[in-house]
């Protein structure tokens, strides 16, 4: 692949991309904010929301592992399942900051739900 060929690829997963966050953070995320789909879980587990975008990221990287090994996949496209592991891998990025933020203001957050933490105690 050229470089430049490799750009527009770019580019057009650029594309999807945002057009996935666009049409499923909506659908997953009912309230204001973007990241409840994995806060909430969370909280109702006992884990933190990290933990469980692992778990929706790691049937993504399976699938990779698998196609990487066999060089092909008997379900949903491999670029499907690509361009899912880079939206999560975002998401990841987006409770990294977002954890960050709201420890310094507070040690527990609880993201507005009054007596719960997304994370669990140390042990």
């Amino acid at each position: 692949m050229t470089f430049q060929g490799f750009n527009e690829l770019q580019e057009r997963i650029q594309e999807k991309i945002t057009a996935i966050t666009l049409s499923k953070g909506k659908e997953y995320a009912k309230g204001a904010d973007r990241l409840e789909n994995f806060k909430t879980p969370a909280l109702k587990l006992g884990i933190t929301p990290e933990q469980v975008l692992y778990v929706f990221l790691d049937k993504h990287i399976r699938s990779i592992e698998y196609y990487c090994a066999h060089g092909e996949v008997s379900s949903e496209a491999i670029e499907g399942r690509i361009l899912d592991a880079i939206v999560y891998l975002q998401i990841l990025w987006g409770l990294v900051e977002d954890r960050t933020i709201n420890k310094a203001e507070k040690p527990w957050p609880t993201y507005g739900l009054e007596g719960g933490s997304y994370y669990p105690p140390q042990i």
